[in-house]
């Protein structure tokens, strides 16, 4: 439909939090090819990475492209053994990923078969052999029959992430959820002024929970 598509690009953050600078991904141009690239998520030594890409060798029976999780990590200063995650599949779409700060869980957004609705945010857990667990649904407490996307785990045990199936004030939300021994617990809205009648999504926050990012299509942007 003549309209771009997804690269990863890098920034540097301004003492005013604006981001300046931007430009492709330096440290790894190759990694942009021709269809869509992101987002990313990196483990907190900036050594591992795991990326949205579409799919560039099977199409779904519908022929719809869907996305896949590929990993790559970082050696001396090449971004070298790049993977694909062995549960991609072309009839199904995963990306978005979220990982912990030792690079060991993720977390993502997938429309597998057992999904509740439209999206839903799974867990999966990097094995001794460098492969990833079995995606496990987090279940109905975060999933709803709507869609559930844009995952981010926060070093404190914060889960967040964005949903138009829980009650919120209109489109994508922004959502937060306590991780505890038995599980994530209830759901909160972020309420205003993060969230709009508009779509509010992708929210990040730094390590010391005092600076953040979000996504959002209100009006202004």
């Amino acid at each position: 439909n003549s309209l771009p598509y997804l690269d990863i690009y890098e920034a540097k953050i301004a003492d005013d939090g604006q981001l300046k600078d931007v430009l492709p991904f330096e440290e790894a141009e190759h990694l942009n090819k021709r269809f869509h690239e992101g987002p990313v998520s990196f483990s907190e030594d900036g050594k591992y990475m795991v990326y949205t890409r579409n799919a560039y060798d099977e199409k779904a029976n519908d022929g719809t492209v869907n996305l896949e999780l590929f990993s790559t990590e970082k050696i001396d200063s090449a971004w070298v053994n790049e993977t694909e995650l062995s549960f991609n599949h072309k009839e199904y779409s995963c990306g978005q990923p979220s990982l912990s700060a030792d690079g060991k869980t993720m977390y993502f957004t997938a429309n597998f078969p057992d999904s509740y609705g439209g999206t839903d945010i799974y867990k999966s857990v990097r094995l001794s052999d460098n492969n990833w667990s079995k995606p496990e649904n987090l279940g109905s407490t975060i999933n709803t029959e709507g869609n559930e996307m844009f995952p981010f785990y926060h070093i404190s045990g914060l889960l967040f992430f964005a949903s138009d199936g829980h009650v919120g004030l209109g489109g994508l939300d922004l959502f937060l959820s306590i991780e505890k021994p038995t599980g994530f617990d209830n759901v909160l809205n972020l309420g205003a002024p993060l969230n709009s009648t508009r779509d509010d999504f992708a929210f990040i926050m730094n390590k010391e929970s005092k600076n953040g990012y979000f996504s959002s299509n209100r009006d202004g942007g």
